[in-house]
């Protein structure tokens, strides 16, 4: 997983990208994580090995927040980065 930046602000949006394998198909699921809860959660397609989300940083998701990206595969594994 990327992002364009390491640091954001209330009001800017957080571009991450999940980098899969060029005839990867299926979902990836992005979660922004605060005080070890889940604060949100989003979905995207895979697309010739990418998929991408953008996400809006409220006042709700000020201070200290990390990104997970994970893909269930079809043997049940999850494959996970943050």
């Amino acid at each position: 997983m990327r992002t364009e930046a390491a640091l954001y602000a209330v009001g800017d949006s957080i571009l991450a990208t999940a980098l899969t394998a060029p005839a990867g198909r299926g979902t990836v699921y992005f979660d922004v994580v605060k005080d070890r809860q889940t604060m949100l959660t989003r979905a995207a397609d895979i697309r010739a090995g990418r998929a991408e989300i953008s996400i809006p940083l409220s006042q709700q998701l000020s201070g200290t927040i990390y990104l997970s990206a994970y893909r269930i595969m079809p043997s049940g594994q999850i494959v996970r980065d943050t």
